[in-house]
């Protein structure tokens, strides 16, 4: 299809050392899984991007999800994370920033977000802040986590009537 940007497998893995059910069995657990599912989807389409999906954890020391390795892998043609949180942005994004440029890959911030309930003008320098991050990054793509009408403290939600951080997005997007 050429209207189809990339495959994204899975982001928001759990660490290998966290205590959640849902973990992955161990570090090189989860790298074999992006080697087997990166494989797969080039030899059924080796016409499109393959990206790990974006990865989170990656400024916690302790989580042991080899990033390096995911990203390196030959069919993962792109690094790309998710930002939620300050480590994200002050850590991980110069990271893997750097990881990217010096690994000839796009970095990609995949998906990043506030909830409402920071209050709309907060979330609008919040949400300018990732861009300008982006751009100081090299981001070859930055997507913000989600356009939808719900208005919700708890809701990361953008719309007209969050209009200061709507009119944010509106000012960054691609001309």
């Amino acid at each position: 299809s050429p209207a189809l940007l990339y495959y994204a497998i899975a982001g928001e893995v759990k660490c290998p050392t966290s205590s959640d059910p849902f973990r992955p069995a161990s570090t090189q657990a989860l790298t074999n899984y992006y080697r087997v599912l990166s494989d797969a989807l080039y030899a059924a389409d080796p016409h499109h991007l393959i990206s790990s999906g974006g990865l989170s954890h990656l400024n916690e020391s302790n989580c042991d999800i080899d990033w390096q390795s995911i990203f390196s892998l030959p069919h993962i043609n792109m690094a790309t994370i998710h930002v939620y949180s300050d480590g994200d942005r002050s850590i991980t994004m110069p990271m893997v920033a750097h990881w990217a440029a010096s690994n000839q890959k796009p970095f990609v911030v995949e998906e990043f977000g506030f909830q409402q309930g920071d209050g709309d003008a907060r979330r609008a320098s919040e949400f300018q802040n990732v861009y300008n991050l982006g751009k100081q990054y090299d981001a070859a793509a930055i997507v913000f986590w989600n356009l939808g009408p719900e208005l919700n403290p708890s809701s990361y939600e953008v719309n007209p009537n969050t209009p200061l951080t709507w009119s944010t997005i509106i000012q960054n997007a691609p001309r």
